[in-house]
Formats: C-alpha cells, structure tokens, sequence
C-alpha cells in the first residue's frame, strides 16, 4: 500500500479555518476537572442549554462540512458576534 502525503489546503483562508476547529477541540481532562484556567485566570462556566430541533439541525447542517463540534461552533459563533457588534 503506498503512502500519499496529505492534501494542501487550496488557499490560506481554508488553513485558517481547518486551525480554528483545531484550536475550537475539545476539552481536556484538566479543563473538566476545572484546574486549567482560561483567559485572565478566570475559569469557564459550565451551564445546560437546550435548544429547539430545528436550530439544532441548522446548526448541524452548517458545521458538518468542518466537523466541527456543536459546543465550539457555538462559542465560534458568539465570539464572533460580540466582535462584530462591538465593531458597528
């Protein structure tokens, strides 16, 4: 069986976004044990969030090309909104 090397991605907007669900991975053993600190010290807060099964499928449908996790599309999408609202 022969060995490919992997594909290159076909613009650096694309890299970009590959590293952000990179970086938008999941929780390590030392987050959930709430140990590691976050941004300035400060610790995550965890909470419960129900949503309705229709923005749950929206949500699905626009993060399945990526893979990406719902909970770090989530925080994706409101970082990106409070950016965007603090710009306006």
């Amino acid at each position: 069986m022969a060995l490919r090397s992997p594909a290159k991605p076909a613009n650096p907007a694309e890299e970009d976004a590959i590293q952000r669900v990179i970086a938008g991975g999941s929780d390590t053993l030392a987050d959930k044990q709430g140990r590691a600190p976050t941004v300035n010290g400060a610790r995550d807060i965890a909470f419960t969030m129900t949503i309705p099964p229709g923005l749950a499928a929206m949500i699905d449908r626009h993060r399945a090309p990526t893979k990406t996790s719902r909970r770090a599309w989530l925080l994706q999408a409101a970082e990106e909104r409070l950016k965007r609202e603090r710009l306006a």
